[in-house]
């Protein structure tokens, strides 16, 4: 019963600031509807006009620039990128070329042994 009557009163505390609340919004809506400003509006026409000019002067000297043409031959033996792939390939490959010297040493060999006899 005591937690009941308690938490009815929190409800109304509660009520009570969202009302303030709200009074406090309305207030601030009507003042910021009926703010005005004394400053006229910039005429920004020259200052654009100058950045334009400006631009296009830049734009200008920056096509009229040589452009540096590089050419780049390189042989890689590592490489940049893949470097884990790169190298399970490799090792793969070279693993298939040994096994494939030695059966080849094995069967000459063996050949060798069959024509001596």
């Amino acid at each position: 019963m005591a937690e009941q009557k308690e938490a009815n009163h929190e409800m109304v505390d509660l009520a009570k600031m969202v009302g303030s609340l709200n009074d406090l919004n309305n207030r601030l809506a009507n003042n910021f509807e009926n703010f005005q400003t004394d400053l006229a509006p910039a005429n920004l026409r020259s200052t654009e006009a100058l950045i334009d000019r400006h631009a296009e002067e830049i734009k200008r000297l920056i096509a009229e620039q040589p452009k540096e043409i590089k050419q780049e031959k390189r042989y890689l033996f590592f490489p940049e990128h893949n470097v884990k792939d790169y190298y399970n390939v490799c090792l793969k490959w070279f693993l298939y070329l040994m096994i494939a010297t030695y059966v080849f040493l094995l069967l000459r060999y063996f050949i060798e042994r069959l024509v001596a006899h």
